[in-house]
Order: structure tokens, then C-alpha cells, then sequence
């Protein structure tokens, strides 16, 4: 008889389980459509943004960033990613210092290859080094002081 109700008392148990399992597939699918209906409306939220970014470009005074850059105010550099990105704080000619932009500079120089940074001028060495051939009007300078052989030489 204590094999009949412990049977039963696993009988319910498992039938316990079954139910918690047919709710747990159900709470599921219900999840997996409503993350489906959320990804289908975010989609289309970014269609709309994307057509009000261009509505908002096209109405644009044309005058703000085709007129040429007035000032460099600032620079920063920020992460994208795993990426650093130099970015410049550009005043832009025809507005005023409040309507700076920060801008790639990497953008920045492909847009605009005449402008250059008084102290970053682009030279054909990598950075600051610049070999004799890149430079041959210049002229090495060389130490004044007199020349003494080493002293364990001098014997």
C-alpha cells in the first residue's frame, strides 16, 4: 500500500511537471513574438528616422558647412568601439562659435585636403620623423664643442 501512494505521489508530481513545462513553452513562444513584434517596430522607427534625417539635411541652410571651416576650437579623442577617434571641434565659416561641430578629423581631411592645422601640416615622413630626402634644403647641425677621443683610448 506505500508502494501505491508513493506511486501516486510521483504520478502527481510528474504530472506537476508536465504542466509547469506545457506553461514554460507557452510563456516562450509568447516572448519569442513579442521580441519579433519589437524588432519589426524598431525597424521601422529607424526608417522613419532615417527619412526625417534626410527631410531635416535637405532643409538645412546650405551656407553652414560648404562655406569652408573658420577655426579649429578644440580637439578630443574618443573611443568607437575598440577604435580611438581624433576628433576636431570645427567653427564653420557664416556661424557663430555656439554652432561649432565636432567632426572626424580623419572626415575632415578628405573633405578638405588644402586645410591643414598650423602646427600638424602634413609632411611625407610618418608623424613628426622626416628623413634627408624628404627635406634636402636642410642643413644638419652639428655640436661645437671640441672632439676628444675616448679616454681609455689615450694611454
Amino acid at each position: 500500500m506505500a508502494d501505491g501512494t508513493r506511486l501516486k505521489g510521483l504520478d502527481d508530481g510528474f504530472k506537476a511537471l508536465q504542466e509547469s513545462h506545457k506553461q514554460l513553452q507557452n510563456s516562450h513562444s509568447e516572448l519569442r513574438s513579442d521580441l519579433n513584434l519589437i524588432s519589426s517596430s524598431l525597424e521601422d522607427q529607424k526608417k522613419v528616422l532615417n527619412k526625417v534625417l534626410v527631410q531635416l539635411s535637405q532643409s538645412l541652410p546650405k551656407q553652414s558647412k560648404s562655406s569652408g571651416i573658420r577655426a579649429i576650437l578644440d580637439h578630443r579623442t574618443i573611443m568607437r568601439g575598440t577604435h580611438s577617434v581624433d576628433q576636431l571641434l570645427v567653427h564653420w565659416n557664416g556661424l557663430s562659435p555656439a554652432e561649432a561641430t565636432w567632426e572626424d578629423k580623419s572626415i575632415l581631411s578628405r573633405s578638405f585636403p588644402g586645410f591643414h592645422l598650423e602646427d600638424k601640416v602634413g609632411v611625407k615622413g610618418e608623424g613628426n620623423v622626416v628623413t634627408q630626402e624628404q627635406q634636402p634644403n636642410s642643413l644638419l647641425r652639428r655640436s661645437e664643442r671640441e672632439r676628444k677621443p675616448p679616454a681609455r683610448l689615450l694611454d
